[in-house]
């Protein structure tokens, strides 16, 4: 029997992702309020993405564009967490080594990043696209500005900001941060796109 590696990794990082959201929503309680953050519905775009690529057998752009987006949404929340958010986690009031934080912002985002490098189609990536990628932490962005706005509450607990993540208060952290993080999804999608073309010209000679 010859196994498909491809579409077991892909069935590990669904398994990952749902079994995560799972998991966090019954350690914490109040699944709606969970799922106001980037994290639980960048793991949920995962699963429902990785699971429609395990049975799709041929891809289009529109799908190229999206499973892409997908990808740089779960880096940015692994990266964002452990970079930014983890070292400021006062572990006396949040244990960030839980199972589901451990699915959700570390084995999920490598499973993908394994995903990409290992078995990804090369060469679908224009110059442009990473541009495309921000749409969605540009509109989840928009989300919280209109949620607080409206009187949403995050039910933060290392600050008193009422936004998800602190960078996203202009307040608090300031305009140049935030412009920072767009930057920094940028060079994400870049990075992205480089790794692509530079397979895809190895491939081709």
């Amino acid at each position: 029997m010859k196994f498909d590696y491809n579409k077991l990794l892909k069935i590990a990082i669904v398994l990952s992702a749902f079994i995560g959201i799972l998991a966090h929503i019954i350690s914490f309680g109040n699944p709606l309020q969970k799922f106001t953050y980037f994290t639980l519905q960048s793991n949920l775009l995962v699963g429902i993405i990785y699971l429609v690529l395990i049975f799709k057998k041929t891809r289009n752009r529109t799908l190229n564009i999206i499973e892409n987006q997908v990808v740089v949404a779960i880096v940015l929340t692994g990266l964002v967490f452990n970079i930014m958010l983890r070292p400021a986690i006062d572990a006396n009031v949040y244990n960030p080594n839980n199972f589901s934080d451990v699915l959700l912002h570390s084995l999920t985002p490598l499973l993908v990043i394994f995903d990409r490098i290992l078995f990804n189609e090369k060469g679908n990536i224009r110059v442009y696209d990473p541009f495309f990628w921000l749409v969605y932490p540009l509109l989840y962005w928009l989300f919280t500005v209109v949620f607080v706005f409206l009187g949403g509450n995050f039910n933060t607990t290392n600050n008193e900001s009422n936004y998800p993540y602190f960078f996203m208060n202009f307040n608090e952290a300031g305009f140049g941060y935030f412009l920072l993080v767009i930057a920094f999804i940028v060079i994400i999608g870049y990075l992205i796109y480089l790794e692509d073309f530079l397979r895809n010209k190895k491939r081709s000679r």
